[in-house]
């Protein structure tokens, strides 16, 4: 049985609820490209673990306002916003990093059609990459974590509505599955 993607809408109710199993997928899918991108800029995976948990915590907030629209892929909004804060970060010490990243940064922020074209197909390629990253992590799993996956994450259901005797019950099956998920993606070639 082929897994459904996870789409950014049962990610962001997910972020809502507090549930930790959609931060777990946020660090387990986003985190790499964010973590590459700081480690090809002059950083290191520290700086990309920090700048990370900021782009996070600017989602959290952003996420309860009443002016918050999704208007790209969720994976695209924080990759975006982890760029501007490592991009403010070189910039403030510029003095001892000696690099200019003016061009580059005004490149991110031009509103060129043809840059604007290239970077939502480069985004479209990433996020299909990303679904199929996803369907096959799903597939080496168990098939009760992939039940359970499946109702918190595309039916948007909470771990304790799925017949649970009681919520931590509910959260430990969550965790243990999140779990699995995680040493499919450390296991190379997995």
């Amino acid at each position: 049985m082929k897994p459904e993607p996870i789409t950014d809408q049962a990610l962001l109710a997910g972020i809502k609820q507090h549930e930790r199993a959609a931060l777990n997928i946020l660090y387990t899918f986003y985190y790499p490209t964010v973590e590459r991108f700081i480690l090809r800029n002059n950083g290191s995976k520290a700086d990309a673990e920090d700048v990370f948990q900021e782009a996070l915590i600017v989602l959290l907030k952003k996420i309860p306002t009443e002016d918050f629209t999704l208007t790209s892929s969720l994976k695209t909004y924080i990759f975006a916003v982890a760029s501007n804060i490592w991009f403010k970060r070189l910039r403030r010490a510029k003095r001892t990093v000696q690099a200019d990243f003016t061009d580059f940064d005004e490149a991110l922020t031009a509103h060129d059609h043809d840059t604007t074209y290239t970077l939502e197909l480069e985004a479209d390629e990433e996020e299909q990459t990303l679904k199929l990253r996803i369907q096959r992590s799903l597939e080496k799993i168990t098939e009760h974590c992939q039940r359970l996956i499946r109702a918190i994450f595309f039916q948007n259901k909470k771990a304790s509505e799925l017949g649970y005797k009681n919520a931590h019950t509910a959260q430990n099956q969550q965790y243990k599955c999140m779990e699995q998920l995680r040493k499919v993606n450390d296991t190379p070639n997995a």
